[in-house]
């Protein structure tokens, strides 16, 4: 038997109804009539500006939702009888330009494999662009594959995304707000949108540098909440990684101290600095006597200058204080062990009396800030490699690995370079 409902309630639906068709026709004359008048005033729609294109992009790598399903503990369960180790980071671990194949985890798998056949399953789910968020996020789905160890070394994304006036704000978009940058996307290929956001310049003046409206005393404000995000995302990894019985091995991060003026700059810097004087801003002033003391011979200085320098205008990298912090929380809790790697390239860059510039960021394609090249992913691998011998099967590895040769790109005897990085 069929339902009916009394007139007077279908009177009220269709009433509803028709308010509802009425907003709707509303807003989409305004909209229209909005669309006109941006054409009229030649408005162009934001897509077509590169600048717009390329942060979509970068937000889309960074942040969309989806990219965490490859973390599925489902995903990487058969291990094919071997301890699973899972490696969890950004491009830096994932591999960028020349790294792309030689990358940390390949060199893992073969020191691990070189070392103890058969063994382990070194698994990468490292991905460019991503910061701790995605760490925490990855980690805690594919800690239920029952892993026989982590590896995390990730920091400097959290700091190149969300320092600014509001770094909260920025982590909370990051993670949450994901449809409204859909939204905004969707919107660039409007005209009125292009006229509402730009208030009538027509051009979209992304910021690409929101770090740069800080002063010292701010921007030092921002990097310590990165800082303590970062730290937030990766007490939550370890912390459940404890409760499965799951030991956790975190790598201190590394930059290009020397970034961003390259070796041939260097005498134009040091003109600039010595005009200034005095006066010269606390970067500059850190950033020339680092040059001094390089090309003095001094490398510990020089090093330390840098730093200095780094910490004051990070550029993109992960300042000291980050490390700082991995220190101590791998000091609290006993199923994490510490690679120190920073002070590792220290040490190499102090043995082979040089700086911490290209040549462990960069090749013949690039140099940037923060991208190691297949030299330090070596390094960095091996390190991680010793480290993960260590804590799965509790004893030290034996005998030395065949190192890549990274200079010419083919296997090799041990480097003097790499003793530091695999003799523990």
């Amino acid at each position: 038997m069929r339902r009916r409902f009394a007139p007077e309630k279908l009177s009220r639906v269709r009433g509803a109804l028709t308010r509802i068709a009425l907003a709707i026709a509303a807003v989409a004359a305004l909209l229209a009539g909005l669309e006109l008048l941006a054409l009229a005033l030649g408005m162009r729609p934001l897509v077509e500006e590169a600048a717009f294109r390329m942060r979509g992009e970068a937000l889309s790598c960074r942040f969309e939702p989806s990219h965490i399903d490859f973390c599925d503990a489902d995903r990487w369960r058969d291990a094919h009888g071997r301890k699973l180790i899972f490696v969890l980071g950004s491009s830096s671990v994932a591999g960028y330009k020349d790294t792309h194949f030689f990358n940390v985890p390949h060199f893992m798998r073969r020191m691990l494999e070189g070392l103890l056949p058969g063994a382990f399953e070194v698994r990468s789910l490292a991905m460019p662009c991503k910061d701790s968020i995605y760490v925490r996020s990855c980690a805690l789905r594919a800690l239920d594959a029952d892993p026989a160890a982590l590896v995390l070394y990730d920091g400097h994304n959290d700091f190149s995304g969300h320092t600014g006036p509001h770094p909260r704000v920025s982590f909370w978009m990051a993670e949450h707000g994901y449809p409204l940058f859909r939204l905004e996307q969707w919107l660039g290929h409007t005209r009125f949108w292009t006229l509402l956001s730009t208030r009538g310049s027509g051009h979209a003046g992304i910021d690409r540098n929101p770090a740069g409206q800080l002063d010292a005393a701010a921007l030092q404000d921002s990097l310590r909440e990165v800082r303590d995000t970062v730290l937030a995302n990766y007490t939550a990894v370890i912390e459940r990684a404890a409760a499965k019985g799951i030991p956790v091995v975190l790598l201190t991060v590394v930059s290009n101290l020397e970034f961003p003026e390259p070796r041939d700059r260097w005498d134009a810097v040091l003109a600039e600095a010595d005009a200034a004087g005095a006066s010269a801003s606390p970067w500059l002033a850190e950033y020339a006597a680092g040059i001094r003391a390089s090309r003095d011979g001094r490398v510990e200085d020089s090093l330390a200058a840098f730093e200095r320098a780094r910490d004051v205008r990070p550029l993109s990298r992960a300042p000291g204080m980050l490390d700082a912090s991995l220190r101590e929380l791998a000091a609290r809790y006993p199923n994490v062990v510490l690679v120190d790697f920073e002070r590792e390239l220290h040490g190499v860059a102090v043995a082979e009396g040089v700086g911490i510039g290209c040549n462990f960021f960069g090749s013949e394609s690039y140099c940037d800030g923060l991208h190691p090249n297949v030299r330090t992913s070596e390094m960095i691998g091996q390190a991680a490699a010793m480290a993960t011998m260590r804590v799965v099967l509790g004893r030290k590895a034996e005998g030395r690995p065949v190192a890549h040769d990274a200079a010419g790109g083919r296997p090799g005897k041990v480097r003097p370079e790499h003793e530091g990085a695999v003799a523990r």
